[in-house]
């Protein structure tokens, strides 16, 4: 199976299960320009805009450019992350607490290897910020190389963004560092046993927050102030999509909860999960909240800028129709199915997958046991 992750002047592929990392350019040897989707450690600079941009020209084909073998035995997970030139690859390793760091220089040709360090840590993920990375309370300055000790717990489990800062929870109390000693405020997230603040996950002056059980509630926090509100009736294994003004949750029921930017609930209602329909409202950028309510509730499109729908002319009931274009999705995608002999689209809500993306979404192909990324130019039917 492959993980794509992406860069300003190439596509990065995780290889999952040997951490071996791929270069793959624009056919041709030429760049495009496409930027990767927010993650826990670099959110989205625009959190009310598009999730992911790729360029058309990404759409012409790629060829491979270079491969980073796995950094050996031993190693349980693999995360890869861009700053500037740099791409660094840190990697969780068997020995309980121990962390493989890796920096290396982006340029013509293979990466080149500047520095790598082991750091003893069993906190949670990997955050950069400010040309710095920080697991726990560690922080290495990406350039120099320096070591610090951060002021929160060495444990603590990390998110960062720019123009906000770091967000660090030891247990049920979190607080937002403006600098590695500066903090803005503290407060408490009251879930059973770990919190997180997800600067990533962002709707205006507002930021996710939960706890690591299934069952822990969400929670809206105020990025300017701490202040915590409970989304009422939430639990974190339904994590908020965040939409323009507010967040929404869905499950495989049907129940739907709206929920205005602060965390207070606007609407909640079921949705009828039987219902035949085989066409989707599309969106460059994020639904606001009466645009959600107007297609889950009242299976309303006309206040999309286009749609797309379930192919009348694939037998398999594997492909959608966009802008005339019949473009095959995949046997396991969660968009068409078939039922009863006929071809229909799978939830309502699964209209968020190809939206909010740009002109050009992106989808996970599914080919056994491999998964490929298709790019779909939603306004010509072109992938």
């Amino acid at each position: 199976m492959t993980l794509v992750v992406s860069l300003l002047v190439a596509a990065l592929v995780l290889v999952a299960g040997t951490a071996a990392v791929t270069a793959m350019l624009l056919g041709g040897g030429t760049t495009g320009t496409s930027a990767s989707s927010p993650t826990p450690d670099q959110p989205s600079p625009t959190p009310t805009g598009n999730r992911q941009q790729w360029s058309q020209a990404w759409l012409k084909g790629t060829e491979q450019a270079w491969t980073l073998e796995p950094p050996g035995t031993g190693t349980t997970s693999t995360i890869v992350r861009l700053t500037d030139d740099k791409l660094i690859r840190t990697t969780r390793q068997k020995e309980k607490g121990s962390v493989l760091v890796t920096v290396f220089r982006l340029g013509q040709g293979k990466p080149e290897q500047l520095w790598e360090e082991k750091i003893t840590s069993t906190a949670p993920g990997t955050t950069i910020w400010n040309g710095k990375i920080i697991i726990g309370n560690n922080v290495i300055d990406i350039n120099s190389r320096e070591r610090s000790t951060a002021l929160w717990g060495a444990e603590a489990d990390t998110y960062a963004a720019t123009g906000v800062g770091v967000t660090a929870c030891s247990g049920t109390s979190c607080a937002l560092w403006t600098s590695l000693t500066e903090k803005k405020w503290e407060a408490t997230i009251p879930v059973s046993k770990q919190a997180y603040i997800n600067t990533g996950s962002r709707v205006g002056r507002y930021v996710l927050a939960g706890g690591r059980a299934d069952k822990d509630p969400n929670f809206s926090v105020n990025i300017d102030t701490g202040e915590v509100k409970k989304m009422e009736g939430s639990q974190s294994q339904n994590s908020p999509h965040a939409l323009v003004d507010g967040w929404v949750i869905y499950d495989k029921n049907g129940n739907i909860s709206i929920y205005k930017s602060d965390g207070t609930t606007r609407e909640k209602f079921t949705t009828d999960t039987s219902r035949n329909f085989t066409t989707y409202p599309w969106s460059p950028n994020r639904f606001t909240i009466d645009q959600t309510l107007a297609w889950l509730k009242n299976g309303d499109t006309s206040w999309a800028p286009g749609t797309y729908s379930v192919s009348t002319t694939d037998p398999t009931c594997q492909s959608i129709t966009v802008a005339g274009k019949d473009i095959n999705l995949g046997k396991d995608n969660e968009i068409t199915k078939k039922a009863d002999g006929k071809c229909s689209a799978e939830f309502a809500t699964h209209a968020f997958q190809l939206s909010e993306k740009g002109q050009i979404s992106s989808y996970l192909n599914y080919e056994g046991d491999k998964k490929f990324l298709l790019l779909i130019d939603m306004t010509t039917g072109e992938s």
